[in-house]
């Protein structure tokens, strides 16, 4: 089931899903946008191998941005808390950006009804 824009603002006022800090204008007719915050992990071994270490390099960045590079892979966690022990959230990237070919990210949930941040990735392939 997708909820409404409606439905997620009556939610999240009767505390059935958090969004912390939750921002009412980033409602849309059936999702509620949400940002990146202000670390990201860049993955310095490509291609990650799950039975070893993997290494990266923290990058902070401030309301100016930062430009990701080509043929990296990049780890990030939203600004805002996002959770709910009645719904399953679905972070999903932009359809806008997706149509413009711009976003080519994956995502993974918290496991758990716990509130949590959620983590993206970000592979950012050179075309």
């Amino acid at each position: 089931m997708i909820l409404t824009g409606h439905e997620i603002r009556k939610n999240v006022d009767g505390r059935n899903i958090h969004i912390s800090p939750f921002d009412k204008s980033m409602l849309n007719p059936n999702s509620c946008d949400y940002r990146i915050d202000y670390k990201l992990l860049e993955i310095a071994d490509l291609p990650v191998d799950p039975k070893k270490e993997t290494s990266y390099i923290e990058i902070d960045f401030t309301d100016n941005g930062y430009v990701l590079s080509p043929n990296k892979m990049y780890l990030a966690n939203t600004y805002e808390e996002i959770g709910s022990d009645t719904f399953v959230p679905s972070l999903i990237g932009k359809t806008s950006l997706g149509k413009i070919e711009k976003y080519k990210g994956r995502y993974q949930g918290a496991t758990g009804p716990i509130t949590s941040k959620m983590y993206l990735d970000f592979n950012n392939a050179k075309k």
